[in-house]
């Protein structure tokens, strides 16, 4: 009994309509799958035909799309719209330098007037999610400070007895007889 082939596992795309809005982020196992999700998520009419964002290349085809990286660029071109190259700007001949795949902000931020110091603020953004994660002020960051000091004083003068135990050990241990040798006869 032959048993059903799996379905593949949705993959991430990138698609955007043929004005080059904001790319919106899809997931689709199959070619019609990512065409539906493409006019959903653009608000196209169907049919939906999808290109290359680079070049314009159409995908119209199982295994080209299983061919193509996952978060390719795609553009999703709707009835009676064509591809066309992204127009470059005549006072700014360079296309805009690619945003990348993340952001990382670090700012120190006072949160009120009597503030002196002010608090550390990271903000992360990866592939439009966010993390906004704000560090200690000063004051929680003195007491941090004073509780590890307190914690480092204790682990020594904890080390420290354990090593004159070890050594009055030692000593006993070396100055009294040993037992348990058999007798000789």
């Amino acid at each position: 009994k032959a048993w059903p082939t799996p379905a593949p596992p949705p993959r991430p795309f990138w698609v955007c309509d043929h004005r080059r809005g904001r790319p919106r982020g899809v997931l689709a196992a199959g070619l019609e799958e990512l065409r539906g999700q493409a006019a959903e998520a653009l608000g196209l009419p169907l049919p939906v035909e999808l290109v290359l964002a680079e070049d314009g290349t159409a995908v119209d085809t199982e295994g080209f799309l299983g061919a193509l990286p996952p978060h390719t660029p795609l553009v999703a071109l709707g009835p009676g719209q064509r591809w066309e190259p992204p127009k470059v700007s005549p006072r700014n001949p360079q296309p805009p330098p690619p945003s990348g795949v993340a952001r990382v902000t670090v700012a120190l931020a006072r949160a009120g007037p009597q503030d002196l110091v002010g608090r550390l603020r990271v903000t992360a953004a990866v592939r439009g999610l966010r993390c906004d994660v704000v560090g200690l002020g000063p004051e929680r960051l003195l007491r941090w400070v004073e509780l590890l000091r307190l914690l480092a004083a204790t682990t020594r003068a904890v080390g420290q007895s354990l090593l004159n135990l070890s050594a009055l050990l030692r000593r006993l241990l070396d100055s009294a007889p040993q037992r348990g040798r058999a007798y000789e006869h």
